[in-house]
Parts: structure tokens; C-alpha cells; sequence
């Protein structure tokens, strides 16, 4: 069975937690009705394995790798 960068992140972070991933594999993870994040390249989900936490997915987000549904750009 192939592990999808949706349920990678589910064992991650938890099923539970409070977001919802769409992966650029066309997978999903974390709860359905959570904020949409949008992980959109492999390079975007090495920034957040290799810099866990806020840094990871700040370097992720300036370089167009990840998207953040209904954020207020001017004001993240």
C-alpha cells in the first residue's frame, strides 16, 4: 500500500487536527470541515518536513508552494 502525502500528514499531525490538506498528489488529509490548506508542490512539503512548525510552513507559503483558503493576504 502507497502512503499519500495526505495520510503522511494525518500521522503527522493527526487526523484530528484543526486544517484540511489537499496535496498536490490529489490526496487529502486532517478533518474535512478544518481550514483548507493547499499543499501544491513537492518542494513545499520538504520546507514543512524539514522545518516543522510556523518556519517550515512560512517558507512554504512565500515561495507559491502552499496556499491558505479564505487568508486575508494583507493580514495572514
Amino acid at each position: 500500500m502507497t502512503l499519500t502525502v495526505g495520510k503522511a500528514l494525518d500521522r503527522l499531525c493527526g487526523a484530528d487536527a484543526p486544517f484540511h490538506v489537499v496535496a498536490y498528489d490529489g490526496s487529502t488529509g486532517g478533518r474535512p470541515d478544518g481550514l483548507v490548506i493547499r499543499l501544491l508542490t513537492e518542494r513545499g512539503l520538504n520546507y514543512l518536513l524539514t522545518a516543522p512548525g510556523m518556519l517550515g510552513m512560512a517558507r512554504a507559503y512565500l515561495m507559491g508552494d502552499l496556499l491558505i483558503d479564505e487568508m486575508n493576504e494583507g493580514d495572514p
